[in-house]
């Protein structure tokens, strides 16, 4: 527990690059095609091509994508659909959206999702979604989640350009 508490608060030496959102979602999405497939789910992209580049850690933004991809995996474990876009909203943000149609979370776990050490999984420290806020409140952006049991999730992710 300690040693999960320290590498969640160090800090995180960020490397700002350009970075092409849409050919990193890309390549998360590929990496999770295996698992998707035994799964029956699938990854249905909706990437606009006119999303720029922003300035972000490539691999901390990779660590974001997979670990939210991963869970909207871990949300369909009958099969279903994720759906990746991109796109742009006022003020020269990039916008990053992942919906997953999977059994989705009551309203009394939803405000919980980003607390440290939040689970609903055995086996998993609950630590994952406390570093994904972290790495985007670092780059200046926001991340908001949404569920409705039964239904679904949407985390989405804004980013300065």
């Amino acid at each position: 527990v300690v040693d999960e508490f320290r590498d969640i608060s160090k800090p995180l030496g960020l490397d700002f690059q350009p970075l092409d959102v849409n050919g990193l979602l890309s390549s998360v999405s590929q990496a999770a095609a295996g698992r998707a497939q035994k799964q029956n789910v699938r990854i249905e992209p909706a990437l606009d091509t006119s999303v720029p580049a922003i300035r972000a850690d490539r691999q901390k933004m990779e660590f974001v994508f997979g670990e939210i991809l991963t869970n909207a995996l871990d949300a369909l474990p009958k099969g279903g659909a994720v759906k990746i876009s991109t796109g742009m909203a006022e003020g020269g943000f990039a916008v990053i959206s992942f919906s997953d149609n999977g059994v989705g979370l009551p309203d009394t776990q939803v405000g919980k999702v980003f607390q440290p050490y939040f689970t609903n999984k055995v086996g998993r420290p609950g630590n994952g979604l406390t570093r994904v806020k972290r790495i985007i409140m670092e780059h200046n952006g926001s991340i908001d989640f949404k569920s409705e049991k039964g239904k679904g999730s949407t985390v989405t992710i804004k980013l300065a350009i």
